[in-house]
């Protein structure tokens, strides 16, 4: 087995592991500490209760005391309460509760290997909303797979590789999306699948990752083949528009037309038939999200970041500084997490599948503006989900006005990091509902309306297809086995597979 295969397998079986295994519950009560509210404010002298047991700790504002008991138990503060509670001079008295940061909770085993959502203010911004099912994101990229965090979100998409050899699926275009590619050098790396992942793995299912949104359908839409994951401006000019809902000749309409877009590909040079393409998507209200390129060069000399209409997206590392291989310039619209080209664990973890005598489903790190692309796709679809009347032009000023402007830079970062939280709230507060939607509701006409999820909450966990996952407790042993497994098949794989590509040099080549 390939060390990078090693790594892949370490990490599908962790990802098996029970989320917050060994992980104590959050305590709910101060032990021992009663609050109480007193008609007139008691000197130390003149205390009603006459208890030794019991302390009083120091008066709060407006008469209210806090008392301290000897014995902390819940039995003895639940008897002190009893007690207070039939006094006179007492108006009420109730135990001292802990209170939390309010982060939406992630039971993904992998989750604390995203480094990148928790950068973006992600669970902030999940406390506002989950995404719609009404909102379609289309990823024209190298095709899919049906892997199980993504299979209860996909639909139906298509496949314009007019080339046959570069499909290899015996035909040219086809209703068949399935990336016939490998994670072999030079083949399509299962590029589409990466890119779907982050920005729409089922969350909260105790399996693997957690994607950006939560309840967004994604449209495969394949236009990169299994050689170098290339493809035509023909091909792809052609796939944005019935992206789009746009009529094109010889293929079935699009009966899911998509609101996002995402292109995480590029090459060197303009192209005007990608920006009459670029513009007829955006009149149809499709936002259009772009790759800003892997050379460490002007984004402007590439497309179709460089084009009119698309917001383009370059990568940072870990810490939010712009990563060495991301292209930069006043064509960059904003920042989003790339990791980076040197330390593959750095990278963006996502899905991805291995195929053999014992294929099997699993994660893996990649680094590059391809992947930054999808998390700004991802927000933007939670943008739609909380204020579907928001215009291509309206989510890209969000996205911008909110970003984090400490990471702009020299070269060209434009408005800086991407601040998921903060556009959120931009987008709800754009909607006009007031009181502001819940997380299953959209704010259309300033009404908030419900709709039903399609994340699956049920008490154990649920996979992506509603089936139970396997949530089966395992010792400390094999659990400390596993983590020691992981940490050599990562070290492994960065200190001796071959480097990730850091530079897309064809059109179309996402790296």
């Amino acid at each position: 087995m390939s060390l990078g295969l090693y790594a892949l397998f370490a990490l599908s079986v962790v990802s098996q592991l029970p989320s917050g295994w060994g992980a104590a519950p959050r305590p709910e009560v101060v032990p021992g500490s009663v609050l109480v509210r007193l008609r007139a404010q008691p000197q130390r002298s003149a205390w009603p209760l006459e208890l030794n047991e019991v302390r009083l700790q120091r008066p709060l504002t407006g008469g209210v005391v806090q008392l301290i008991l000897q014995d902390r138990s819940p039995d003895a503060t639940a008897q002190l309460l009893s007690r207070l509670q039939r006094l006179e001079e007492v108006v009420w008295a109730q135990p001292e509760r802990y209170r939390y940061a309010q982060q939406a909770p992630v039971n993904d085993p992998h989750y604390p290997d995203q480094w990148a959502l928790p950068l973006l203010q992600l669970p902030q911004a999940w406390q506002k909303t989950h995404g719609s099912p009404h909102v379609v994101v289309a990823v024209i990229d190298t095709g899919i797979l049906p892997h199980p965090e993504l299979a209860a979100r996909l639909l139906s998409g298509y496949d314009f590789i007019s080339d046959p050899e570069s499909a290899s699926d015996g035909d040219g275009r086809d209703a068949d999306p399935t990336d016939q590619g490998s994670l072999d050098p030079g083949s399509s790396g299962l590029h589409g699948l990466h890119v779907s992942g982050i920005l729409g793995a089922q969350a909260n299912n105790h399996e693997g990752i957690a994607g950006v949104d939560w309840n967004c359908r994604i449209l495969p839409i394949r236009v990169l083949g299994v050689h170098d994951a290339g493809g035509r401006d023909s091909d792809i000019a052609d796939a944005i528009r019935w992206a789009a809902g746009l009529p094109v000749a010889g293929v079935p309409d699009n009966p899911t037309p998509a609101h996002i877009i995402n292109l995480s590909f590029g090459g060197k040079g303009g192209s005007p038939l990608l920006q009459e393409a670029i513009d007829a998507a955006g009149q149809t209200g499709a936002v259009v999200v772009a790759s800003a390129g892997n050379d460490a060069a002007d984004a402007a000399d590439y497309a179709p970041a460089g084009l009119r209409g698309v917001i383009a997206v370059g990568a940072t590392d870990e810490l939010g500084g712009l990563a060495g291989y991301s292209n930069f310039g006043p064509r960059i619209d904003l920042l989003g997490p790339g990791g980076r080209a040197d330390r593959p664990e750095s990278g963006i973890l996502s899905t991805t599948y291995k195929a053999g005598p014992s294929a099997q489903w699993g994660y893996f790190f990649l680094p590059g503006t391809s992947q930054a692309a999808a998390h700004v796709s991802g927000v933007a679809a939670l943008l739609r989900a909380i204020a579907p009347q928001l215009q291509p032009e309206a989510v890209r000023q969000i996205l911008k006005t909110t970003a984090d402007g400490r990471q702009q830079c020299a070269q060209g970062c434009g408005a800086g990091l991407l601040d998921a939280a903060a556009a959120v709230a931009a987008a709800a507060s754009a909607a006009g509902c007031d009181p502001a939607c819940g997380l299953h509701e959209e704010c259309i006409d300033h009404t908030c309306a419900a709709f039903t999820p399609l994340e699956v909450q049920v008490p154990g966990g649920c996979s992506a297809t509603g089936t139970p996952a396997a949530a089966a407790p395992l010792g400390l042993g094999l659990f400390s086995a596993l983590m020691l497994l992981r940490r050599r098949a990562r070290r492994a794989t960065a200190s001796q597979a071959p480097p990730i590509a850091a530079a897309a040099r064809h059109r179309a080549a996402p790296r």
